[in-house]
């Protein structure tokens, strides 16, 4: 199955309209709480997740504490789950990257989108001054 019928698949299971790529090839998926990723063909064999956790922390002294606070659990959660959280140089914001084989059935698709909405979730909540909690995020998929 193709990616983009992968990516088609996944919006017709979450029960939305439907989706179409943008001029990159890259489909958007939005949830509740401002919450949203979007995901792209990252060469033949693999699928790009990619969501954005938290807009760029207010004061420089915040966010170097912020980074260094993410950048310790981020390298401790790295053997459990192979992700890249991130800062983007243009935006200041902080962004998970999550790298899936591109031969996933749909099936499969949605419990990757499924476990990366839920890492996205876990790192939104790290960003803040609440400590991180388990989120909803999981009924969202049938």
């Amino acid at each position: 199955m193709s990616f983009p019928e992968l990516a088609k698949a996944l919006a017709q299971r979450l029960g939305l309209d439907e989706v179409r790529p943008d001029e990159r090839g890259t489909f958007t998926f939005a949830f509740e709480e401002g919450l949203a990723f979007s995901c792209r063909a990252d060469g033949r064999n693999h699928v790009l997740l990619c969501g954005t956790a938290a807009p760029r922390p207010g004061d420089r002294e915040r966010s170097g504490e912020l980074c260094e606070r993410l950048l310790r659990e981020n390298l401790a959660r790295a053997r459990s789950w192979p992700e890249v959280l991130c800062m983007n140089p243009e935006t200041g914001d902080i962004e998970l990257f999550v790298r899936e084989p591109a031969d996933l059935s749909p099936d499969e698709f949605a419990e990757a989108a499924e476990r990366f909405v839920n890492h996205l979730e876990h790192w939104a909540r790290a960003c803040g001054d609440e400590p991180p909690a388990p989120g909803p995020f999981g009924m969202l998929f049938p």
